[in-house]
Order: structure tokens, then sequence, then C-alpha cells
């Protein structure tokens, strides 16, 4: 079965609709959509703690919006790591913005860039327990 284009057309009409009663759009910069999976750790007191597979939805200059299986805090800091091509990839630590239940099991994480970890200032344990924790 497939739906007609007017029946379509008022699905999508609706679900746009309901999407634009679910928060102020606050964003400052222009997203690129990206969808693939990538790696953060909860980052507590210098140390990267619980690994998390994650997967995009969108990055900025300013940050990144993931879907995920784990709820976090307003707040809370996280370890980011961004691939990039012949180069290692960057550490960047985030913080939360926003945690909204997407469904069961889901959840939609928005996250500001704060800063890049220097690994050579000491700001972290050791480089190896950063590739431990994120890198499995």
């Amino acid at each position: 079965m497939h739906l007609s284009a007017q029946h379509l057309a008022e699905v999508v009409e609706a679900l746009r609709h309901e999407r634009a009663g679910c928060g102020h759009e606050r964003r400052q910069v222009t997203r690129l959509e990206v969808q693939t999976s990538l790696q953060i750790a909860r980052y507590r007191d210098g140390i990267c703690t619980e690994e998390i597979n994650v997967l995009t939805r969108d990055i900025s200059i300013g940050g990144i919006g993931l879907l995920q299986s784990v709820a976090m805090e307003v707040g809370e800091q996280v370890v980011v790591r961004l691939p990039r091509l012949e180069r290692p990839p960057l550490f960047v630590l985030s913080a939360v913005t926003h945690c909204r239940r997407l469904g069961d099991g889901l959840w939609g994480v928005g996250m500001q860039f704060q800063r890049l970890l220097t690994l050579e200032a000491n700001e972290v344990r050791t480089v190896e327990q950063i590739r431990q924790s994120i890198l499995g």
C-alpha cells in the first residue's frame, strides 16, 4: 500500500506543525546534516569514563546533534572524538545543551563544543586512557 500524494502532504504538514511546537529554535549557526556513527565518552574530573556509541544527526562549527540510547543531563561534559582524513582525530570537550526523548530507548542530544583537549597539556590523565575509553 502507498499513501496518496494528498495523504502524504497532510501527514508531513502535521508532523512539521508538531515539531514546530517542540521548543524554540535557538541555532545561531548553520548545521550540516551528517549521519554516521561516532564514539563519545563521559568526562569527569579529567578522566574519560563510560564510552557511548552514537549516531550523528548534524554538525556545525559550534556543536553537534546526536541520536543515542543513553539519556544525559544538561551541562554534562563529554569528549567527542571527531575523525579527520589522514590526520589524528580531534578530541573536543563538549557540554550537553539538551536531551529529548524521541522514542523508546532513543534520545536526541545536542552538544555545544567547549574546547579542544590538548593532550600535551595533560588535560586528561593519559593519551592511552582516552584511546581506551573512546576507541575501545
